[in-house]
């Protein structure tokens, strides 16, 4: 009989101490924004965070500044697209640039950058001047590009010679 009366007076106990624990605080508002959009194309995988190999490339193919090594093909490839939503499709490029074409490089190599290129065409690297636009295709599409060294003095230094560069897609 001790045993029910203590048993039940610790399940009164607890009881009262997890409905005391509820006790109302301040009321709030989320806001919840966003937008329902059209879907476009998707980034195939493989075009994301790609490497572009440029090579070895010797130093004596600059023999003065303007001259350029041998262009290096990539693509950047869209999956699942729909031309009902978007025909075309252009990108804008961006990073640290030596100037408004070129990529400036990280390491040891000097006086060299590295430009992007459409139709042989160095391209504008500030972020929002658009590639040539592209027709799109419904499904996969693969936009054409490529990349060189250039050298920016008339004298290179030998050495690593790497560089980033982000890219935006814009459709239309």
């Amino acid at each position: 009989m001790k045993f029910k009366i203590l048993v039940g007076g610790i399940s009164t106990l607890l009881y009262a101490t997890i409905v005391s624990a509820n006790i109302e605080g301040e009321t709030s508002t989320l806001i919840f924004n966003g937008k329902i959009t059209e879907a476009t194309c998707a980034l195939a995988t493989g075009s994301d965070n790609q490497i572009v190999d440029m090579g070895n490339v010797a130093s004596n193919t600059f023999r003065k500044t303007g001259d350029t090594s041998r262009p290096q093909a990539f693509s950047i490839n869209l999956t699942d697209c729909d031309t009902d939503v978007a025909k075309t499709a252009a990108i804008a490029f961006s990073g640290d640039t030596a100037n408004d074409n070129t990529l400036k490089i990280s390491g040891d190599a000097g006086n060299v950058g590295i430009q992007i290129l459409q139709d042989n065409t160095a391209l504008m690297l500030d972020g929002s001047t658009l590639s040539s636009s592209q027709t799109l295709a419904d499904g996969s599409n693969a936009m054409q590009f490529s990349a060189r060294y250039i050298a920016l003095a008339d004298e290179v230094k030998a050495g690593d010679a790497n560089a980033t560069a982000h890219f935006t897609l814009y459709y239309d």
